[in-house]
C-alpha cells in the first residue's frame, strides 16, 4: 500500500483530516526527492519514512502534553465554577465565576487572566527601564529620543557589534526578556523555536500592503530576505531561491485577506485556533540582517521600532496569561465554560434571570454567553470588522475619558510603556 493510500485510509477512519494528510504527503515527498540525489529510491524512501515518523512522534508528544495541560485546566476551572461565590452576597454564581477568571480586582480570591497579564508585563518592563528611558517619546512632539542609538541596539540584537557597551547592555536586556517570555510561553503549551539572533517578529500594515499591490510588495521585500533560512511549514524543507516567489505570493494573499484566502470551509466556528501555535506561525519570513528588517519595518511595519518591540512583549504577556489561565487552547476552554453556565441557567431558569440581570427580551443563557464572549474578545485583542471606524471611535473615547478625568490623559501617556 502506498503512503497516499495509507493516509486516505487514516482520513476515512477519522484519525487525521484531509489537510493533515496532504501536509504529511508533502512532507514525505520533499524529503524523498532530496535524498534521491545520493541514495537509491528504496534507501531514500526508507530514510524519508524515518524522518516523517520522528516528526510525527514529536508532534504526538506535544499534542499529548497539551491535552494533559488542557485537562488539568478543565478540572481546575470546573471546580472554580462549582465553588465560586460572589463577593457581595456570597452566593454561588457560575457566570460571575467565569467572568472573574478573565478579569478580577481582588474580590474573588483567585487569580485572573487580566491580573496575570499585567504581572507578566510588569516583570518584563522592570528589566527594560534603561531602554524605556533612553528611547521615550517627547511630550510635545511624540518623537523618539536617541533614534540613532535605537538602530544600533537593533543591530546588536542581530549580533552586529556597535562598540558601545551601554547599547549592548540594552540589547542584552531586550534579548533576555524576549527569551524568558518564549520559554514561559512554551511551558504553557507553546512551541516557539529558539533563534540565535533578533527574535521579535515584525508587524504587517495590511491596508498599506494591499494598496501597494502584490508585485510592488514582492519587489521590495524579496532582496531583504534570506530564502535559505526560510522553512516551508508544510514540508519542513528550506524554501530556497527556487520557491521564494510562490511563497511570497502565499504570504501576500494571507496578509491582505487576514488569513481567509487559504482557509477551507469547515462545519465549525472559525477562531484564532490553538494559541499555542500562534507565535511559531508568525516567524516564516527570514530577513538577511538588521538593516533589512529595519527597512521592511519602516515601509510596511509599525515604523516605530520601540512600539513593535513592546507590542510583541505585550502580546506575549497576554497570550501567556490566557494559556496559563485557560490552557493551550483558551478559545476551546471558554466555549466549554459558556456551556457550563448555560446548563446551570437552564436548570434553574427563573432564579438565574434575576441573578444575571439580563437584557430585556434576552434569555439568561444567551445573555451569559454574550457577556463571556464580549469580555473574552476584548481581552484577546480581537480586531473589529471595520478597523478605521474603530480607531476613530477609540480616539473619541480616549479624548472624552481624558476630558472627564482631567489629568488622566497625561498620566496614561507617562505610564504607557511604549511612550
Amino acid at each position: 500500500m502506498s503512503l497516499r493510500d495509507c493516509l486516505n485510509a487514516a482520513v476515512e477512519q477519522g484519525e487525521i483530516n484531509s489537510r493533515q494528510a496532504d501536509e504529511l504527503h508533502d512532507y514525505f515527498e520533499a524529503r524523498f526527492k532530496k535524498k534521491r540525489a545520493s541514495m537509491s529510491d528504496a534507501e531514500a524512501r526508507e530514510a524519508a519514512r524515518r524522518e516523517v515518523s520522528e516528526e510525527l512522534r514529536q508532534k504526538a508528544k506535544l499534542k499529548a502534553r497539551n491535552a494533559n495541560l488542557m485537562e488539568a485546566k478543565r478540572k481546575e476551572l470546573l471546580e472554580h465554577v462549582a465553588n465560586h461565590k460572589t463577593a457581595v452576597r456570597g452566593r454561588k454564581d457560575p457566570l460571575d465565576a467565569v467572568l472573574t477568571k478573565m478579569v478580577d480586582y481582588g474580590t474573588s480570591g483567585s487569580s485572573s487572566m487580566h491580573g496575570r497579564e499585567y504581572a507578566i508585563l510588569s516583570l518584563a518592563l522592570r528589566d527594560l527601564a534603561a531602554p524605556m528611558a533612553r528611547f521615550r517619546q517627547r511630550m510635545a512632539t511624540g518623537m523618539r529620543m536617541n533614534k540613532a542609538d535605537l538602530k544600533a541596539v537593533i543591530r546588536e540584537l542581530w549580533g552586529e557589534a556597535s562598540g558601545n557597551p551601554e547599547l549592548k547592555a540594552m540589547a542584552d536586556s531586550l534579548r533576555n526578556v524576549v527569551e524568558d517570555l518564549r520559554q514561559r510561553f512554551n511551558a504553557a503549551g507553546g512551541n516557539i523555536p529558539k533563534r540565535d539572533y533578533y527574535d521579535v517578529p515584525h508587524t504587517h500594515a495590511r491596508e498599506k500592503i494591499a494598496s501597494t499591490g502584490r508585485d510592488e510588495w514582492k519587489a521590495f521585500i524579496r532582496p531583504l530576505l534570506d530564502p535559505n533560512r526560510m522553512t516551508n511549514p508544510r514540508t519542513g524543507e528550506l524554501v530556497g531561491d527556487a520557491n521564494i516567489d510562490a511563497s511570497l505570493n502565499y504570504v501576500y494573499e494571507t496578509i491582505v485577506s487576514d488569513g481567509w484566502a487559504h482557509r477551507t470551509p469547515e462545519a465549525r466556528r472559525f477562531g484564532q485556533g490553538a494559541m499555542a501555535n500562534r507565535h511559531a506561525d508568525m516567524r516564516f519570513l527570514e530577513f538577511k540582517d538588521a538593516d533589512s528588517w529595519l527597512a521592511y519595518n519602516d515601509r510596511f511595519g509599525d515604523r516605530d521600532v520601540i512600539s513593535t518591540i513592546f507590542g510583541h512583549i505585550k502580546t506575549m504577556a497576554r497570550d501567556i496569561a490566557a494559556m496559563e489561565t485557560f490552557g493551550p487552547n483558551p478559545d476551546a476552554q471558554i466555549e466549554l465554560l459558556k456551556q457550563v453556565v448555560a446548563i446551570e441557567a437552564g436548570k434553574s431558569q427563573a432564579g438565574m434571570l434575576s441573578k444575571f440581570g439580563k437584557i430585556p427580551g434576552m434569555d439568561a443563557d444567551k445573555y451569559a454567553a454574550w457577556r463571556i464572549d464580549s469580555l473574552w474578545q476584548q481581552l484577546r485583542g480581537v480586531p473589529p470588522a471595520l478597523s478605521r471606524p474603530a480607531r476613530f471611535a477609540d480616539d473619541v473615547r480616549n479624548v472624552a475619558t481624558s476630558a472627564m478625568l482631567g489629568a488622566t490623559g497625561i498620566l496614561a501617556g507617562l505610564t504607557d510603556p511604549t511612550n
